[in-house]
């Protein structure tokens, strides 16, 4: 019984820092995503406002360079965890409008029985429920948000309760 309440001990003063992974993994997956295609938005913006104008995305020469930038840099933010739930929100927006566009078709299907596919498998959805587990969990212990948060006193560290 001794050693129970030994593990148990180490167990609650670990948890906090094991919990944090979700949102850290999370960060890294999504951010690292959305750099990757912020970054090839912007060396093919051409090809990105004919792919928007396609899709009858309104101003797509203004929307092209926007969407690009935005996912280049909210991203690097994800990635650092700085800004999280701004960035998150943003990019979730990016995301309804892929859903709303790009990927409407099969998005609906997958929600069909005759679909072979689900709704996990359309990757805007996917990043859409990240993005939106993020805003309402914000960026974790292990993010430049936490770091900022503890230095400006406007959270205690849950380590030091």
């Amino acid at each position: 019984m001794q050693k129970i309440r030994i593990f148990l001990s180490h167990w609650d003063r670990f948890l906090p820092w094991l919990q944090t992974l979700p949102a850290l993994l999370t960060r890294l997956m999504v951010g690292f995503g959305f750099y990757m295609t912020g970054s090839g938005k912007l060396k093919n913006l051409d090809g990105v406002v004919e792919f928007f104008t396609s899709l009858g995305v309104p101003y797509a020469k203004y929307q092209a360079p926007f969407v690009a930038h935005l996912e280049y840099y909210g991203g690097i933010l994800l990635l650092l965890g700085l800004f999280t739930r701004p960035a998150s929100l943003l990019l979730s927006a990016t995301m309804v409008v892929a859903l709303l566009t790009a990927d409407k078709a099969d998005f609906l299907a997958s929600w069909t029985t005759e679909s072979e596919k689900v709704p996990a498998e359309i990757t805007a959805f996917v990043y859409l429920v990240f993005l939106v587990w993020l805003f309402v969990s914000g960026g974790g212990l292990v993010s430049l948000d936490a770091l900022l948060s503890k230095l400006l006193g406007l959270r205690k560290a849950p380590d030091s309760e």
